[in-house]
């Protein structure tokens, strides 16, 4: 599986995007804390994975989800500046 993950401080300034195969907890885990320490966890599904509750619990943050899933092309265009 491959795993997304986008910093974002908290004026909305884009820290990173990195995207990985089989990208295990802990490298998330580092690959966040390199950037101080993390206040929410979002994910873009409705239904937050079992994989996003651990980490979030392993951060001390709170989870985000919306209300519906986010497809394809919606996530292409949030991150299009960016690519």
């Amino acid at each position: 599986m491959t795993t997304a993950v986008a910093i974002i401080d908290g004026h909305g300034n884009v820290l990173d995007i990195y995207s990985k195969r089989d990208m295990t907890r802990g490298e998330i885990i580092r690959r966040i804390l390199g950037f101080g320490h993390p206040v929410v966890v979002a994910c873009d599904v409705s239904t937050v994975p079992r994989s996003v509750e651990k980490l979030a619990v392993k951060l001390g943050c709170v989870v985000h989800s919306p209300d519906e899933p986010l497809g394809l092309n919606e996530k292409r265009e949030l991150v299009k500046e960016f690519y």
